[in-house]
């Protein structure tokens, strides 16, 4: 699942070659991605709009065009972007049509350029808000403040985990309390902080949480630059697929020995989410 490291990689890609393009058709192929307006007005709605900036919000991409008016895209679980300008040999898979796998909506600009909305488990969604109109039905306005903000500061963590009792790795998921992290930074934050998931929020003392807070900011930065090449070789369809999991210490690591102290890395389940975790370098 994309988290907020690989959806600025994508918003960094993006702003670099569809600033100041205009769109000129929109092709939807899957009606269920489009969250908003009726999936028949969303190409009129699009048609001729011109890009004025890519913006990202947690994992919420946010393109504004020249009438103010937007459009969001949350990738969810599988979602991704394939852009196409012609130039590059591709060897990305493609369909019976010739069409990047599970292409769900087609964005096409007035230069010959196409963007490609592609989802396997088609939770990914699209939504367009008119001129002046309330954007906050897609979810944007639900989001707690984001790692490596003003707003996440140390106190800020403090606070939030003393007045809960749920484990600690629930709250890092809890896009309401920290927005951006998910199931993969989660496990790789606690492992630098030498934290257990299944520890209770409300256990981890003030200097311990000091410690996780520069955990949280210290791995989302380093996976933002980690894997920003990645990303954009694949969204520019010359590499079949991106992965930092080489890079990660734990996150679907379980059975394998700890890059640190050699002990087996070990699995648990917590709120429904795998969580792997090292039982000697974390308590």
């Amino acid at each position: 699942m994309p988290e907020l490291p690989e959806v600025e990689s994508i918003r960094s890609m993006l702003e670099k070659r569809v600033l100041n393009k205009r769109i000129s058709k929109s092709e939807i192929i899957d009606i269920k991605a489009i969250a908003k307006p009726e999936p028949a007005l969303f190409g009129k709605a699009l048609l001729g709009k011109k890009i004025l900036s890519v913006g990202r919000k947690a994992k919420y991409l946010i393109f504004k065009f020249d009438d103010t008016s937007k459009l969001i895209i949350h990738l969810r679980m599988t979602g991704n972007l394939i852009y196409i300008d012609g130039s590059s040999n591709l060897i990305i898979k493609s369909d019976e049509n010739g069409l990047p796998r599970h292409a769900r909506v087609i964005i096409n600009f007035d230069d010959g350029t196409r963007l490609f909305f592609c989802d396997q488990r088609k939770f990914g969604r699209l939504w367009f808000y008119g001129n002046g109109e309330n954007y906050t039905s897609c979810g944007i306005n639900r989001l707690g403040p984001e790692p490596l903000s003003a707003e996440f500061s140390e106190d800020y963590l403090c606070k939030q985990l003393a007045k809960t009792q749920r484990q600690v790795k629930t709250v890092l998921i809890d896009q309401s309390v920290i927005s951006g992290i998910g199931n993969i930074y989660s496990d790789e934050i606690l492992f630098k902080a030498g934290i257990l998931p299944q520890t209770r929020a409300c256990d981890i003392s003030d200097e311990r949480a000091h410690l996780l807070h520069d955990a949280i900011n210290e791995v989302i930065a380093h996976a933002i630059k980690a894997n920003r090449s990645s990303i954009e070789a694949y969204m520019l369809g010359a590499s079949e697929q991106y992965s930092d999991l080489e890079d990660m210490n734990v996150y679907q690591k379980a059975g394998k020995k700890c890059k640190i102290c050699g002990a087996e890395i070990e699995k648990l389940k917590i709120a429904g989410r795998s969580s792997c975790f090292c039982p000697n370098c974390q308590h």
